[in-house]
């Protein structure tokens, strides 16, 4: 049987013990937002609704890729309304995860993460 996990960075099956096999721990960022998107298929996304991961995990990963993210970009990127983006970016926002001039009402803004939000999401991710 072949696996069904999407593939991780450098061809890897599954996630190392070790982040020291990751060129970058938010490598594991991108990995995990795959995985929750096949869970979605498979499964249906009905019986799994954690949007502030998801916007953790999309924004990170597409940081570390050198990507801007923009509110508009991030609710088709994590299939979710805009109303529901711009609740969890606001409770991101006054978390201090994101960055202050991340603006939720404009849907070409910049999202980014807080060094603090991004420093606790590679604390999680090891």
């Amino acid at each position: 049987m072949s696996n069904p996990l999407p593939a991780m960075p450098g061809g890897a099956d599954s996630p190392p013990d070790s982040a020291d096999h990751f060129p970058t721990r938010v490598s594991r960022a991108d990995w995990a937002f795959k995985l929750r998107r096949m869970r979605d298929r498979i499964f249906g996304s009905e019986l799994f609704g954690e949007p502030v991961w998801d916007v953790l995990l999309y924004v990170a990963a597409s940081q570390e890729r050198g990507e801007t993210v923009t509110v508009g970009g991030l609710a088709q990127g994590i299939h979710l309304p805009r109303a529901t983006v711009a609740r969890t970016l606001g409770a991101l926002r006054q978390a201090g995860l994101l960055a202050p001039e991340t603006d939720a009402d404009d849907l070409t803004a910049p999202v980014s993460l807080s060094d603090e939000g991004y420093g606790k999401l590679q604390a999680v991710l090891g």
